[in-house]
């Protein structure tokens, strides 16, 4: 039997860290990676997987606890909560994750052991595709409770992720106590750089930009990267998933740095698939 595990919330400025795990021999169609689905379809399938799954369980931690341990950590003892819930559960289970960049971190390995990571396994393994949904709409729940309180921010609509509309209101009505400040410290050190975007950068329009980062995107978080790098990219795929567009000077450092990141990748080679107990 197999159980699949998923997070979302990685890249947000603000709101939880959530990672779903769920045991389902049922095939519900429909059932996919949830950046693939609209809001409607995933808050429909879940009550679907709810109602034909073994098991579910969802880890999450706040924003504090981000801020205080570390988006790494906060992800893998999320992760490990999960495996371990499910082996209660089950104790034959076998827990697949999609595969994340912090997978393949070796201090981080004491939480990991037994999960087995696969590479786009929310599109490859229809278990993770499923814990994809739930961990998606536990989060958005979340967020559009949070926004009853916070109406400035529009969490209701952008869940956190770092649309213009999200920073202004941060400007006007600095952080809430649901803000993350290292996503904050990531943002100043963008500000901060110079640079006029090249004729490239203003032809650029969101289907490259998209492209690029699907490349790029399974290297954040890995240990050879730049705090900067790690900060900007998250913030950017955060802005592209919530439907923002990006202006020309977003677009030259997404340029600018994704080949960067490339270049480094080929250096040390990427990572396909890895198991918790190698």
């Amino acid at each position: 039997m197999i159980g699949g595990a998923d997070e979302v919330g990685m890249g947000p400025l603000s709101g939880p860290l959530a990672v779903a795990v769920t045991i389902i021999d049922v095939k519900i169609p429909g059932v996919r990676d949830s950046k693939q689905l609209t809001e409607g379809t995933r808050f429909m399938l879940e009550g679907m997987i709810k109602d034909k799954a073994k098991f579910v369980h969802v880890a999450h931690r706040t924003s504090k606890d981000i801020d205080a341990r570390g988006l790494e950590v906060c992800w893998a003892e999320c992760q490990r909560e999960c495996y371990q819930k499910a082996k209660a559960f089950d104790p034959d289970v076998e827990v697949w994750a999609d595969w994340a960049p912090y997978a393949d971190s070796g201090k981080l390995q004491k939480y990991l052991k037994g999960i087995k990571f696969k590479k786009e396994g929310d599109d490859t393994i229809y278990e993770i595709a499923a814990a994809s949904i739930l961990a998606k709409t536990w989060r958005d729940r979340q967020m559009i409770r949070l926004h009853q309180k916070y109406p400035m921010y529009d969490w209701e609509k952008n869940k956190g992720y770092g649309t213009e509309a999200h920073w202004r209101a941060i400007r006007k009505h600095g952080m809430s106590p649901h803000h993350r400040a290292a996503a904050m410290k990531a943002k100043r050190k963008f500000d901060k750089r110079g640079g006029k975007p090249p004729k490239e950068a203003e032809s650029f329009d969101r289907k490259k930009a998209e492209q690029i980062m699907n490349e790029v995107r399974h290297f954040v978080g890995q240990p050879w990267m730049g705090e900067w790098e790690n900060g900007f990219l998250d913030s950017i795929f955060g802005r592209l998933d919530a439907g923002a567009e990006l202006s020309p000077r977003q677009m030259y450092f997404l340029l600018k740095t994704a080949r960067k990141v490339k270049r480094q990748a080929l250096r040390r080679g990427g990572g396909n698939e890895r198991s918790g107990d190698s």
